[in-house]
């Protein structure tokens, strides 16, 4: 199980990683306004905890850049143990599932719920839309990445069985003609 809690974070930093490219993407086409939402929740949370007058910026700055990632790896090793479970094998159905499912968790329910950030009818339709298409990112990579990692029956890692990208022998005895 410490393999697949390992496996899953990983992942979750590379998914993280992957939505936050996003996330500046669509602030740069204006798809986004305002203040990041997981920077807005680590200035939430540090306020919360007493701590953020305290902190200089650039503390406050890798701070919250600290929580989004550490947050992106919980959820990745969350995601694996819930995968193993499921049986969800393959990142297409799986991931974006998950995405969404972590998406609606934080900004429906626990956020809000917590006073950390806003419900989805108080922000703008373009920013939530935005969020939870960064969230549809993130599960698509988390679950990507952590099949890739995955070990396979034959003790090799990640791929499909016997696809010709993990399997050079296939290419023997082919004839090339020019």
């Amino acid at each position: 199980m410490n393999g697949a809690l390992l496996r899953g974070a990983v992942a979750g930093l590379a998914g993280t990683a992957a939505m936050s490219a996003a996330m500046s993407v669509a602030k740069a086409a204006g798809l986004m306004a305002g203040e990041w939402p997981p920077r807005k929740v680590g200035r939430e949370s540090q306020k919360a905890a007493g701590v953020h007058g305290a902190l200089s910026r650039p503390a406050f700055e890798a701070g919250w850049v600290a929580q989004h990632f550490a947050y992106g790896a919980g959820a990745g090793a969350a995601y694996e143990l819930i995968q193993s479970r499921l049986k969800l094998r393959e990142p297409a159905p799986a991931g974006p599932l998950f995405g969404t499912a972590l998406w609606a968790l934080s900004y429906v329910g626990w956020l809000p719920a917590a006073g950390l950030y806003p419900p989805p009818h108080a922000e703008p339709a373009r920013r939530v839309g935005t969020m939870v298409v960064a969230h549809l990112v993130y599960g698509t990579t988390t679950a990507e990445v952590a099949r890739r990692l995955r070990p396979r029956p034959d003790g090799a890692r990640g791929g499909r069985k016997g696809s010709a990208r993990r399997t050079p022998d296939r290419l023997e005895g082919a004839r090339l003609s020019y």
